[in-house]
């Protein structure tokens, strides 16, 4: 996966190979796919940002 961005100084180019997987990405070129943040991270943690998961149920401690 490359990312491509501006900042101040110029264009930075990140680049990120996985060693045994796959980005799950659309199969078709002419698909646009548009992320945020939260889906970018889980992408490049390997996670499937497609597939459905459980509400997470959080509680308090005191």
């Amino acid at each position: 996966m490359k990312i491509l961005y501006w900042s101040p100084s110029g264009f930075c180019l990140w680049m990120k190979r996985l060693e045994a997987q796959r980005f799950r990405w659309p199969a078709n070129e002419l698909e646009v796919l548009q992320i945020g943040q939260r889906e970018l991270t889980w992408l490049l943690e390997g996670l499937d940002i497609h597939q459905a998961h459980e509400t997470l149920q959080y509680t308090t401690c005191t």
